[in-house]
């Protein structure tokens, strides 16, 4: 009986609920990042690039295990499909700016990934 009840538990999918702060609803906007591994972790660093002191500044930096990186990767490759799909491709050009022929890219426009 107890390892029926121990089974259906792990057959179970649980909902998973997440909660947000006030805080935190606006959410950030980053214009850059910077994503950097070790043995143990990935760390990507979001920011923005501010021009008037020619500098990247750090709003956020996450720390991800290998295994989580690795499935952080697949949902986004996922999200950005679904995106693609509604909206249309995302075009990015040979360096992250903007395609040949559309506006020239400006420092503040950057996105840098790497």
């Amino acid at each position: 009986m107890e390892e029926e009840t121990r089974a259906r538990e792990k057959s179970e999918v649980r909902a998973v609920r997440f909660s947000i702060s006030e805080d935190k609803m606006i959410g950030v906007y980053s214009n850059v990042a910077r994503i950097t591994h070790s043995l143990h972790d990935f760390t990507i660093d979001f920011g923005t690039f501010i021009p008037e002191k020619d500098t990247f500044e750090i709003l956020a930096r996450i720390k991800l295990s290998p295994s989580h990186a690795k499935v952080f990767l697949q949902a986004l490759r996922e999200n950005v499909a679904s995106y693609e799909k509604k909206f249309g491709a995302i075009n990015v050009g040979s360096a992250g700016g903007y395609e040949s022929g559309q506006e020239e890219q400006k420092k503040e426009d950057l996105t840098y990934i790497g």
